[in-house]
């Protein structure tokens, strides 16, 4: 099962040697900031910070900066099995569960994974109204030394539209701008912005919950990118194999996971002037120059009676952020697969910004690299995948050096290199939040004769008994 609180998941990751207690007593959110840097580039652990100075809250940070501990949070011990489930390719599953992905996900949908209401939630084991709300009391590690407004980086946004009945949850890079207001970003192609211009053409406010913690399955379905018309917290559900419990705000008619650590419930006015942001950190390890918020203020603060904040730390890659994109990326595989059945594998490389990735296909005609791109930038999770680098299906998308020797060997710019305008996504510089995307293929795969006027060139390599004989007899050799 997976965890269904982060108090559960913190236990379990203590047991399985994932989670390092800091009780030294650590000063300043740089410091915070630069710790977990140095934890999640040596592939470290879970770090929980129990004595921030000044500060009455506990952190913990690079909770899901491995494979290993998202497995372990999903209660699973491969994410591929989680994806073949959802899709109805294992044995064990329902043979409802691929109609479930595709139409149980919609909300109030009736289904037995959809969320469980509860009366008493570990959420609201505390209520502050506005006046006693203090946001500048929140954890907010980050690099930056003079900042105009500090940031709460992977925090999960919960909204629906006008009418209430298509719910919508959002991981969103917040920044705290006072006592009780947070900023918060999107784009026109986001749900979450279909929303708001719901309540903007009626002249009302949008609600908006806030939350930090909770079941890890929510956490990663709002990372998730999923259709519009895809409730998350079911998705959350079909993660977890069971039904998420949710309560309803204190001020809002919206409904939050019950087991969060701290829920703060606010509006957003679409009358109010968005302001503008500078230096803002961004997951591509780039801070955005300038970057336009919204305001959201906050009228109701609930949580645990010692809850504990998690955050996301924004630096260079590898960072906690590419190892979500990564997991998710083998979750949605077998489902991306049966829309692109030559689709082999689809990784995010370790030296990568956001927005570059290697997908490797059974080629079988001249440019289907074009189609599969293309399949690839409509579906929702992928279509901010600004670079994509496409190999043969032999090809190992996990070995750097032999995806970088294809592109080396395969690709002529004058035929290869193609380009695609889409929707507006958030690159490395955030601070152009255009409507409009490019997005660049490079097509690496060995090219059939209608490609290239000719055979492909044969790669030079020992045949099958030579190597053989060469592994057998290696230590003759006096070579290690």
């Amino acid at each position: 099962m997976a965890c269904q609180s982060l108090g559960q998941l913190l236990e379990q990751l203590d047991a399985a040697g994932q989670l390092r207690r800091v009780t030294a007593g650590v000063s300043g959110e740089r410091e915070v900031a630069e710790i977990t840097r140095r934890v999640c580039h040596g592939d470290g652990p879970a770090v929980l910070f129990e004595n921030l100075r000044g500060n009455q809250h506990r952190l913990v940070t690079n909770l899901f900066g491995s494979q290993r501990r998202i497995c372990l949070a999903l209660g699973e011990d491969d994410l591929s099995a989680v994806g073949r489930r959802l899709a109805g390719e294992e044995q064990s599953s329902s043979p409802s569960f691929l109609k479930r992905w595709k139409t149980a996900l919609q909300a109030g949908a009736d289904d037995p994974l959809a969320p469980r209401p509860v009366k008493t939630a570990a959420c609201q084991q505390v209520v502050r109204p506005g006046r006693d709300v203090d946001l500048l009391g929140l954890p907010a590690p980050e690099f930056i030394e003079r900042k105009q407004h500090r940031c709460l980086a992977g925090c999960t946004v919960i909204t629906s539209d006008l009418s209430g009945g298509q719910r919508h949850v959002t991981a969103a890079d917040l920044v705290i701008r006072d006592r009780k207001t947070f900023g918060i970003r999107w784009l026109p192609s986001q749900a979450i912005a279909q929303d708001f211009r719901t309540f903007e053409q009626a002249g009302e406010k949008m609600p908006v919950a806030i939350v930090l913690g909770g079941p890890a399955t929510v956490a990663l379905a709002a990372h998730a990118e999923l259709p519009v018309e895809c409730d998350a917290l079911v998705f959350a559900g079909l993660l977890a194999g069971a039904p998420i419990e949710v309560a309803t705000c204190r001020a809002l008619a919206l409904q939050v996971p019950a087991e969060a650590e701290i829920v703060l419930e606010g509006h957003v006015d679409p009358e109010a002037t968005p302001f503008v942001v500078e230096n803002v950190p961004t997951a591509s390890g780039l801070f955005a120059a300038r970057s336009t918020f919204h305001a959201i203020d906050v009228v109701v603060g609930t949580g645990r009676t010692e809850a504990v904040v998690p955050a996301i730390i924004h630096a260079k890659p590898p960072n906690e952020q590419l190892h979500i994109d990564r997991a998710l990326a083998r979750i949605f595989l077998p489902i991306w697969q049966q829309a692109i059945p030559e689709l082999v594998d689809f990784h995010y490389p370790d030296f990568a910004a956001e927005g570059l990735a290697v997908a490797s296909f059974r080629k079988s005609f001249p440019f289907q690299s074009r189609q599969v791109a293309s399949a690839l930038w409509g579906q929702a999770a992928t279509m901010a995948t600004r670079m994509l680098v496409l190999v043969d299906e032999r090809v190992d998308v996990r070995d750097d050096r032999e995806v970088w020797f294809r592109v080396s060997a395969n690709v002529d710019p004058r035929h290869d290199v193609f380009f695609r305008e889409g929707p507006g996504i958030v690159g490395p510089d955030s601070s152009q939040r255009s409507v409009r995307s490019s997005h660049m293929a490079l097509d690496a795969t060995s090219k059939l004769p209608d490609e290239r006027g000719g055979d492909a060139p044969a790669e030079i390599a020992a045949d099958t008994e030579t190597r053989q004989v060469v592994d057998k007899q290696w230590a003759e050799y006096g070579l290690d």
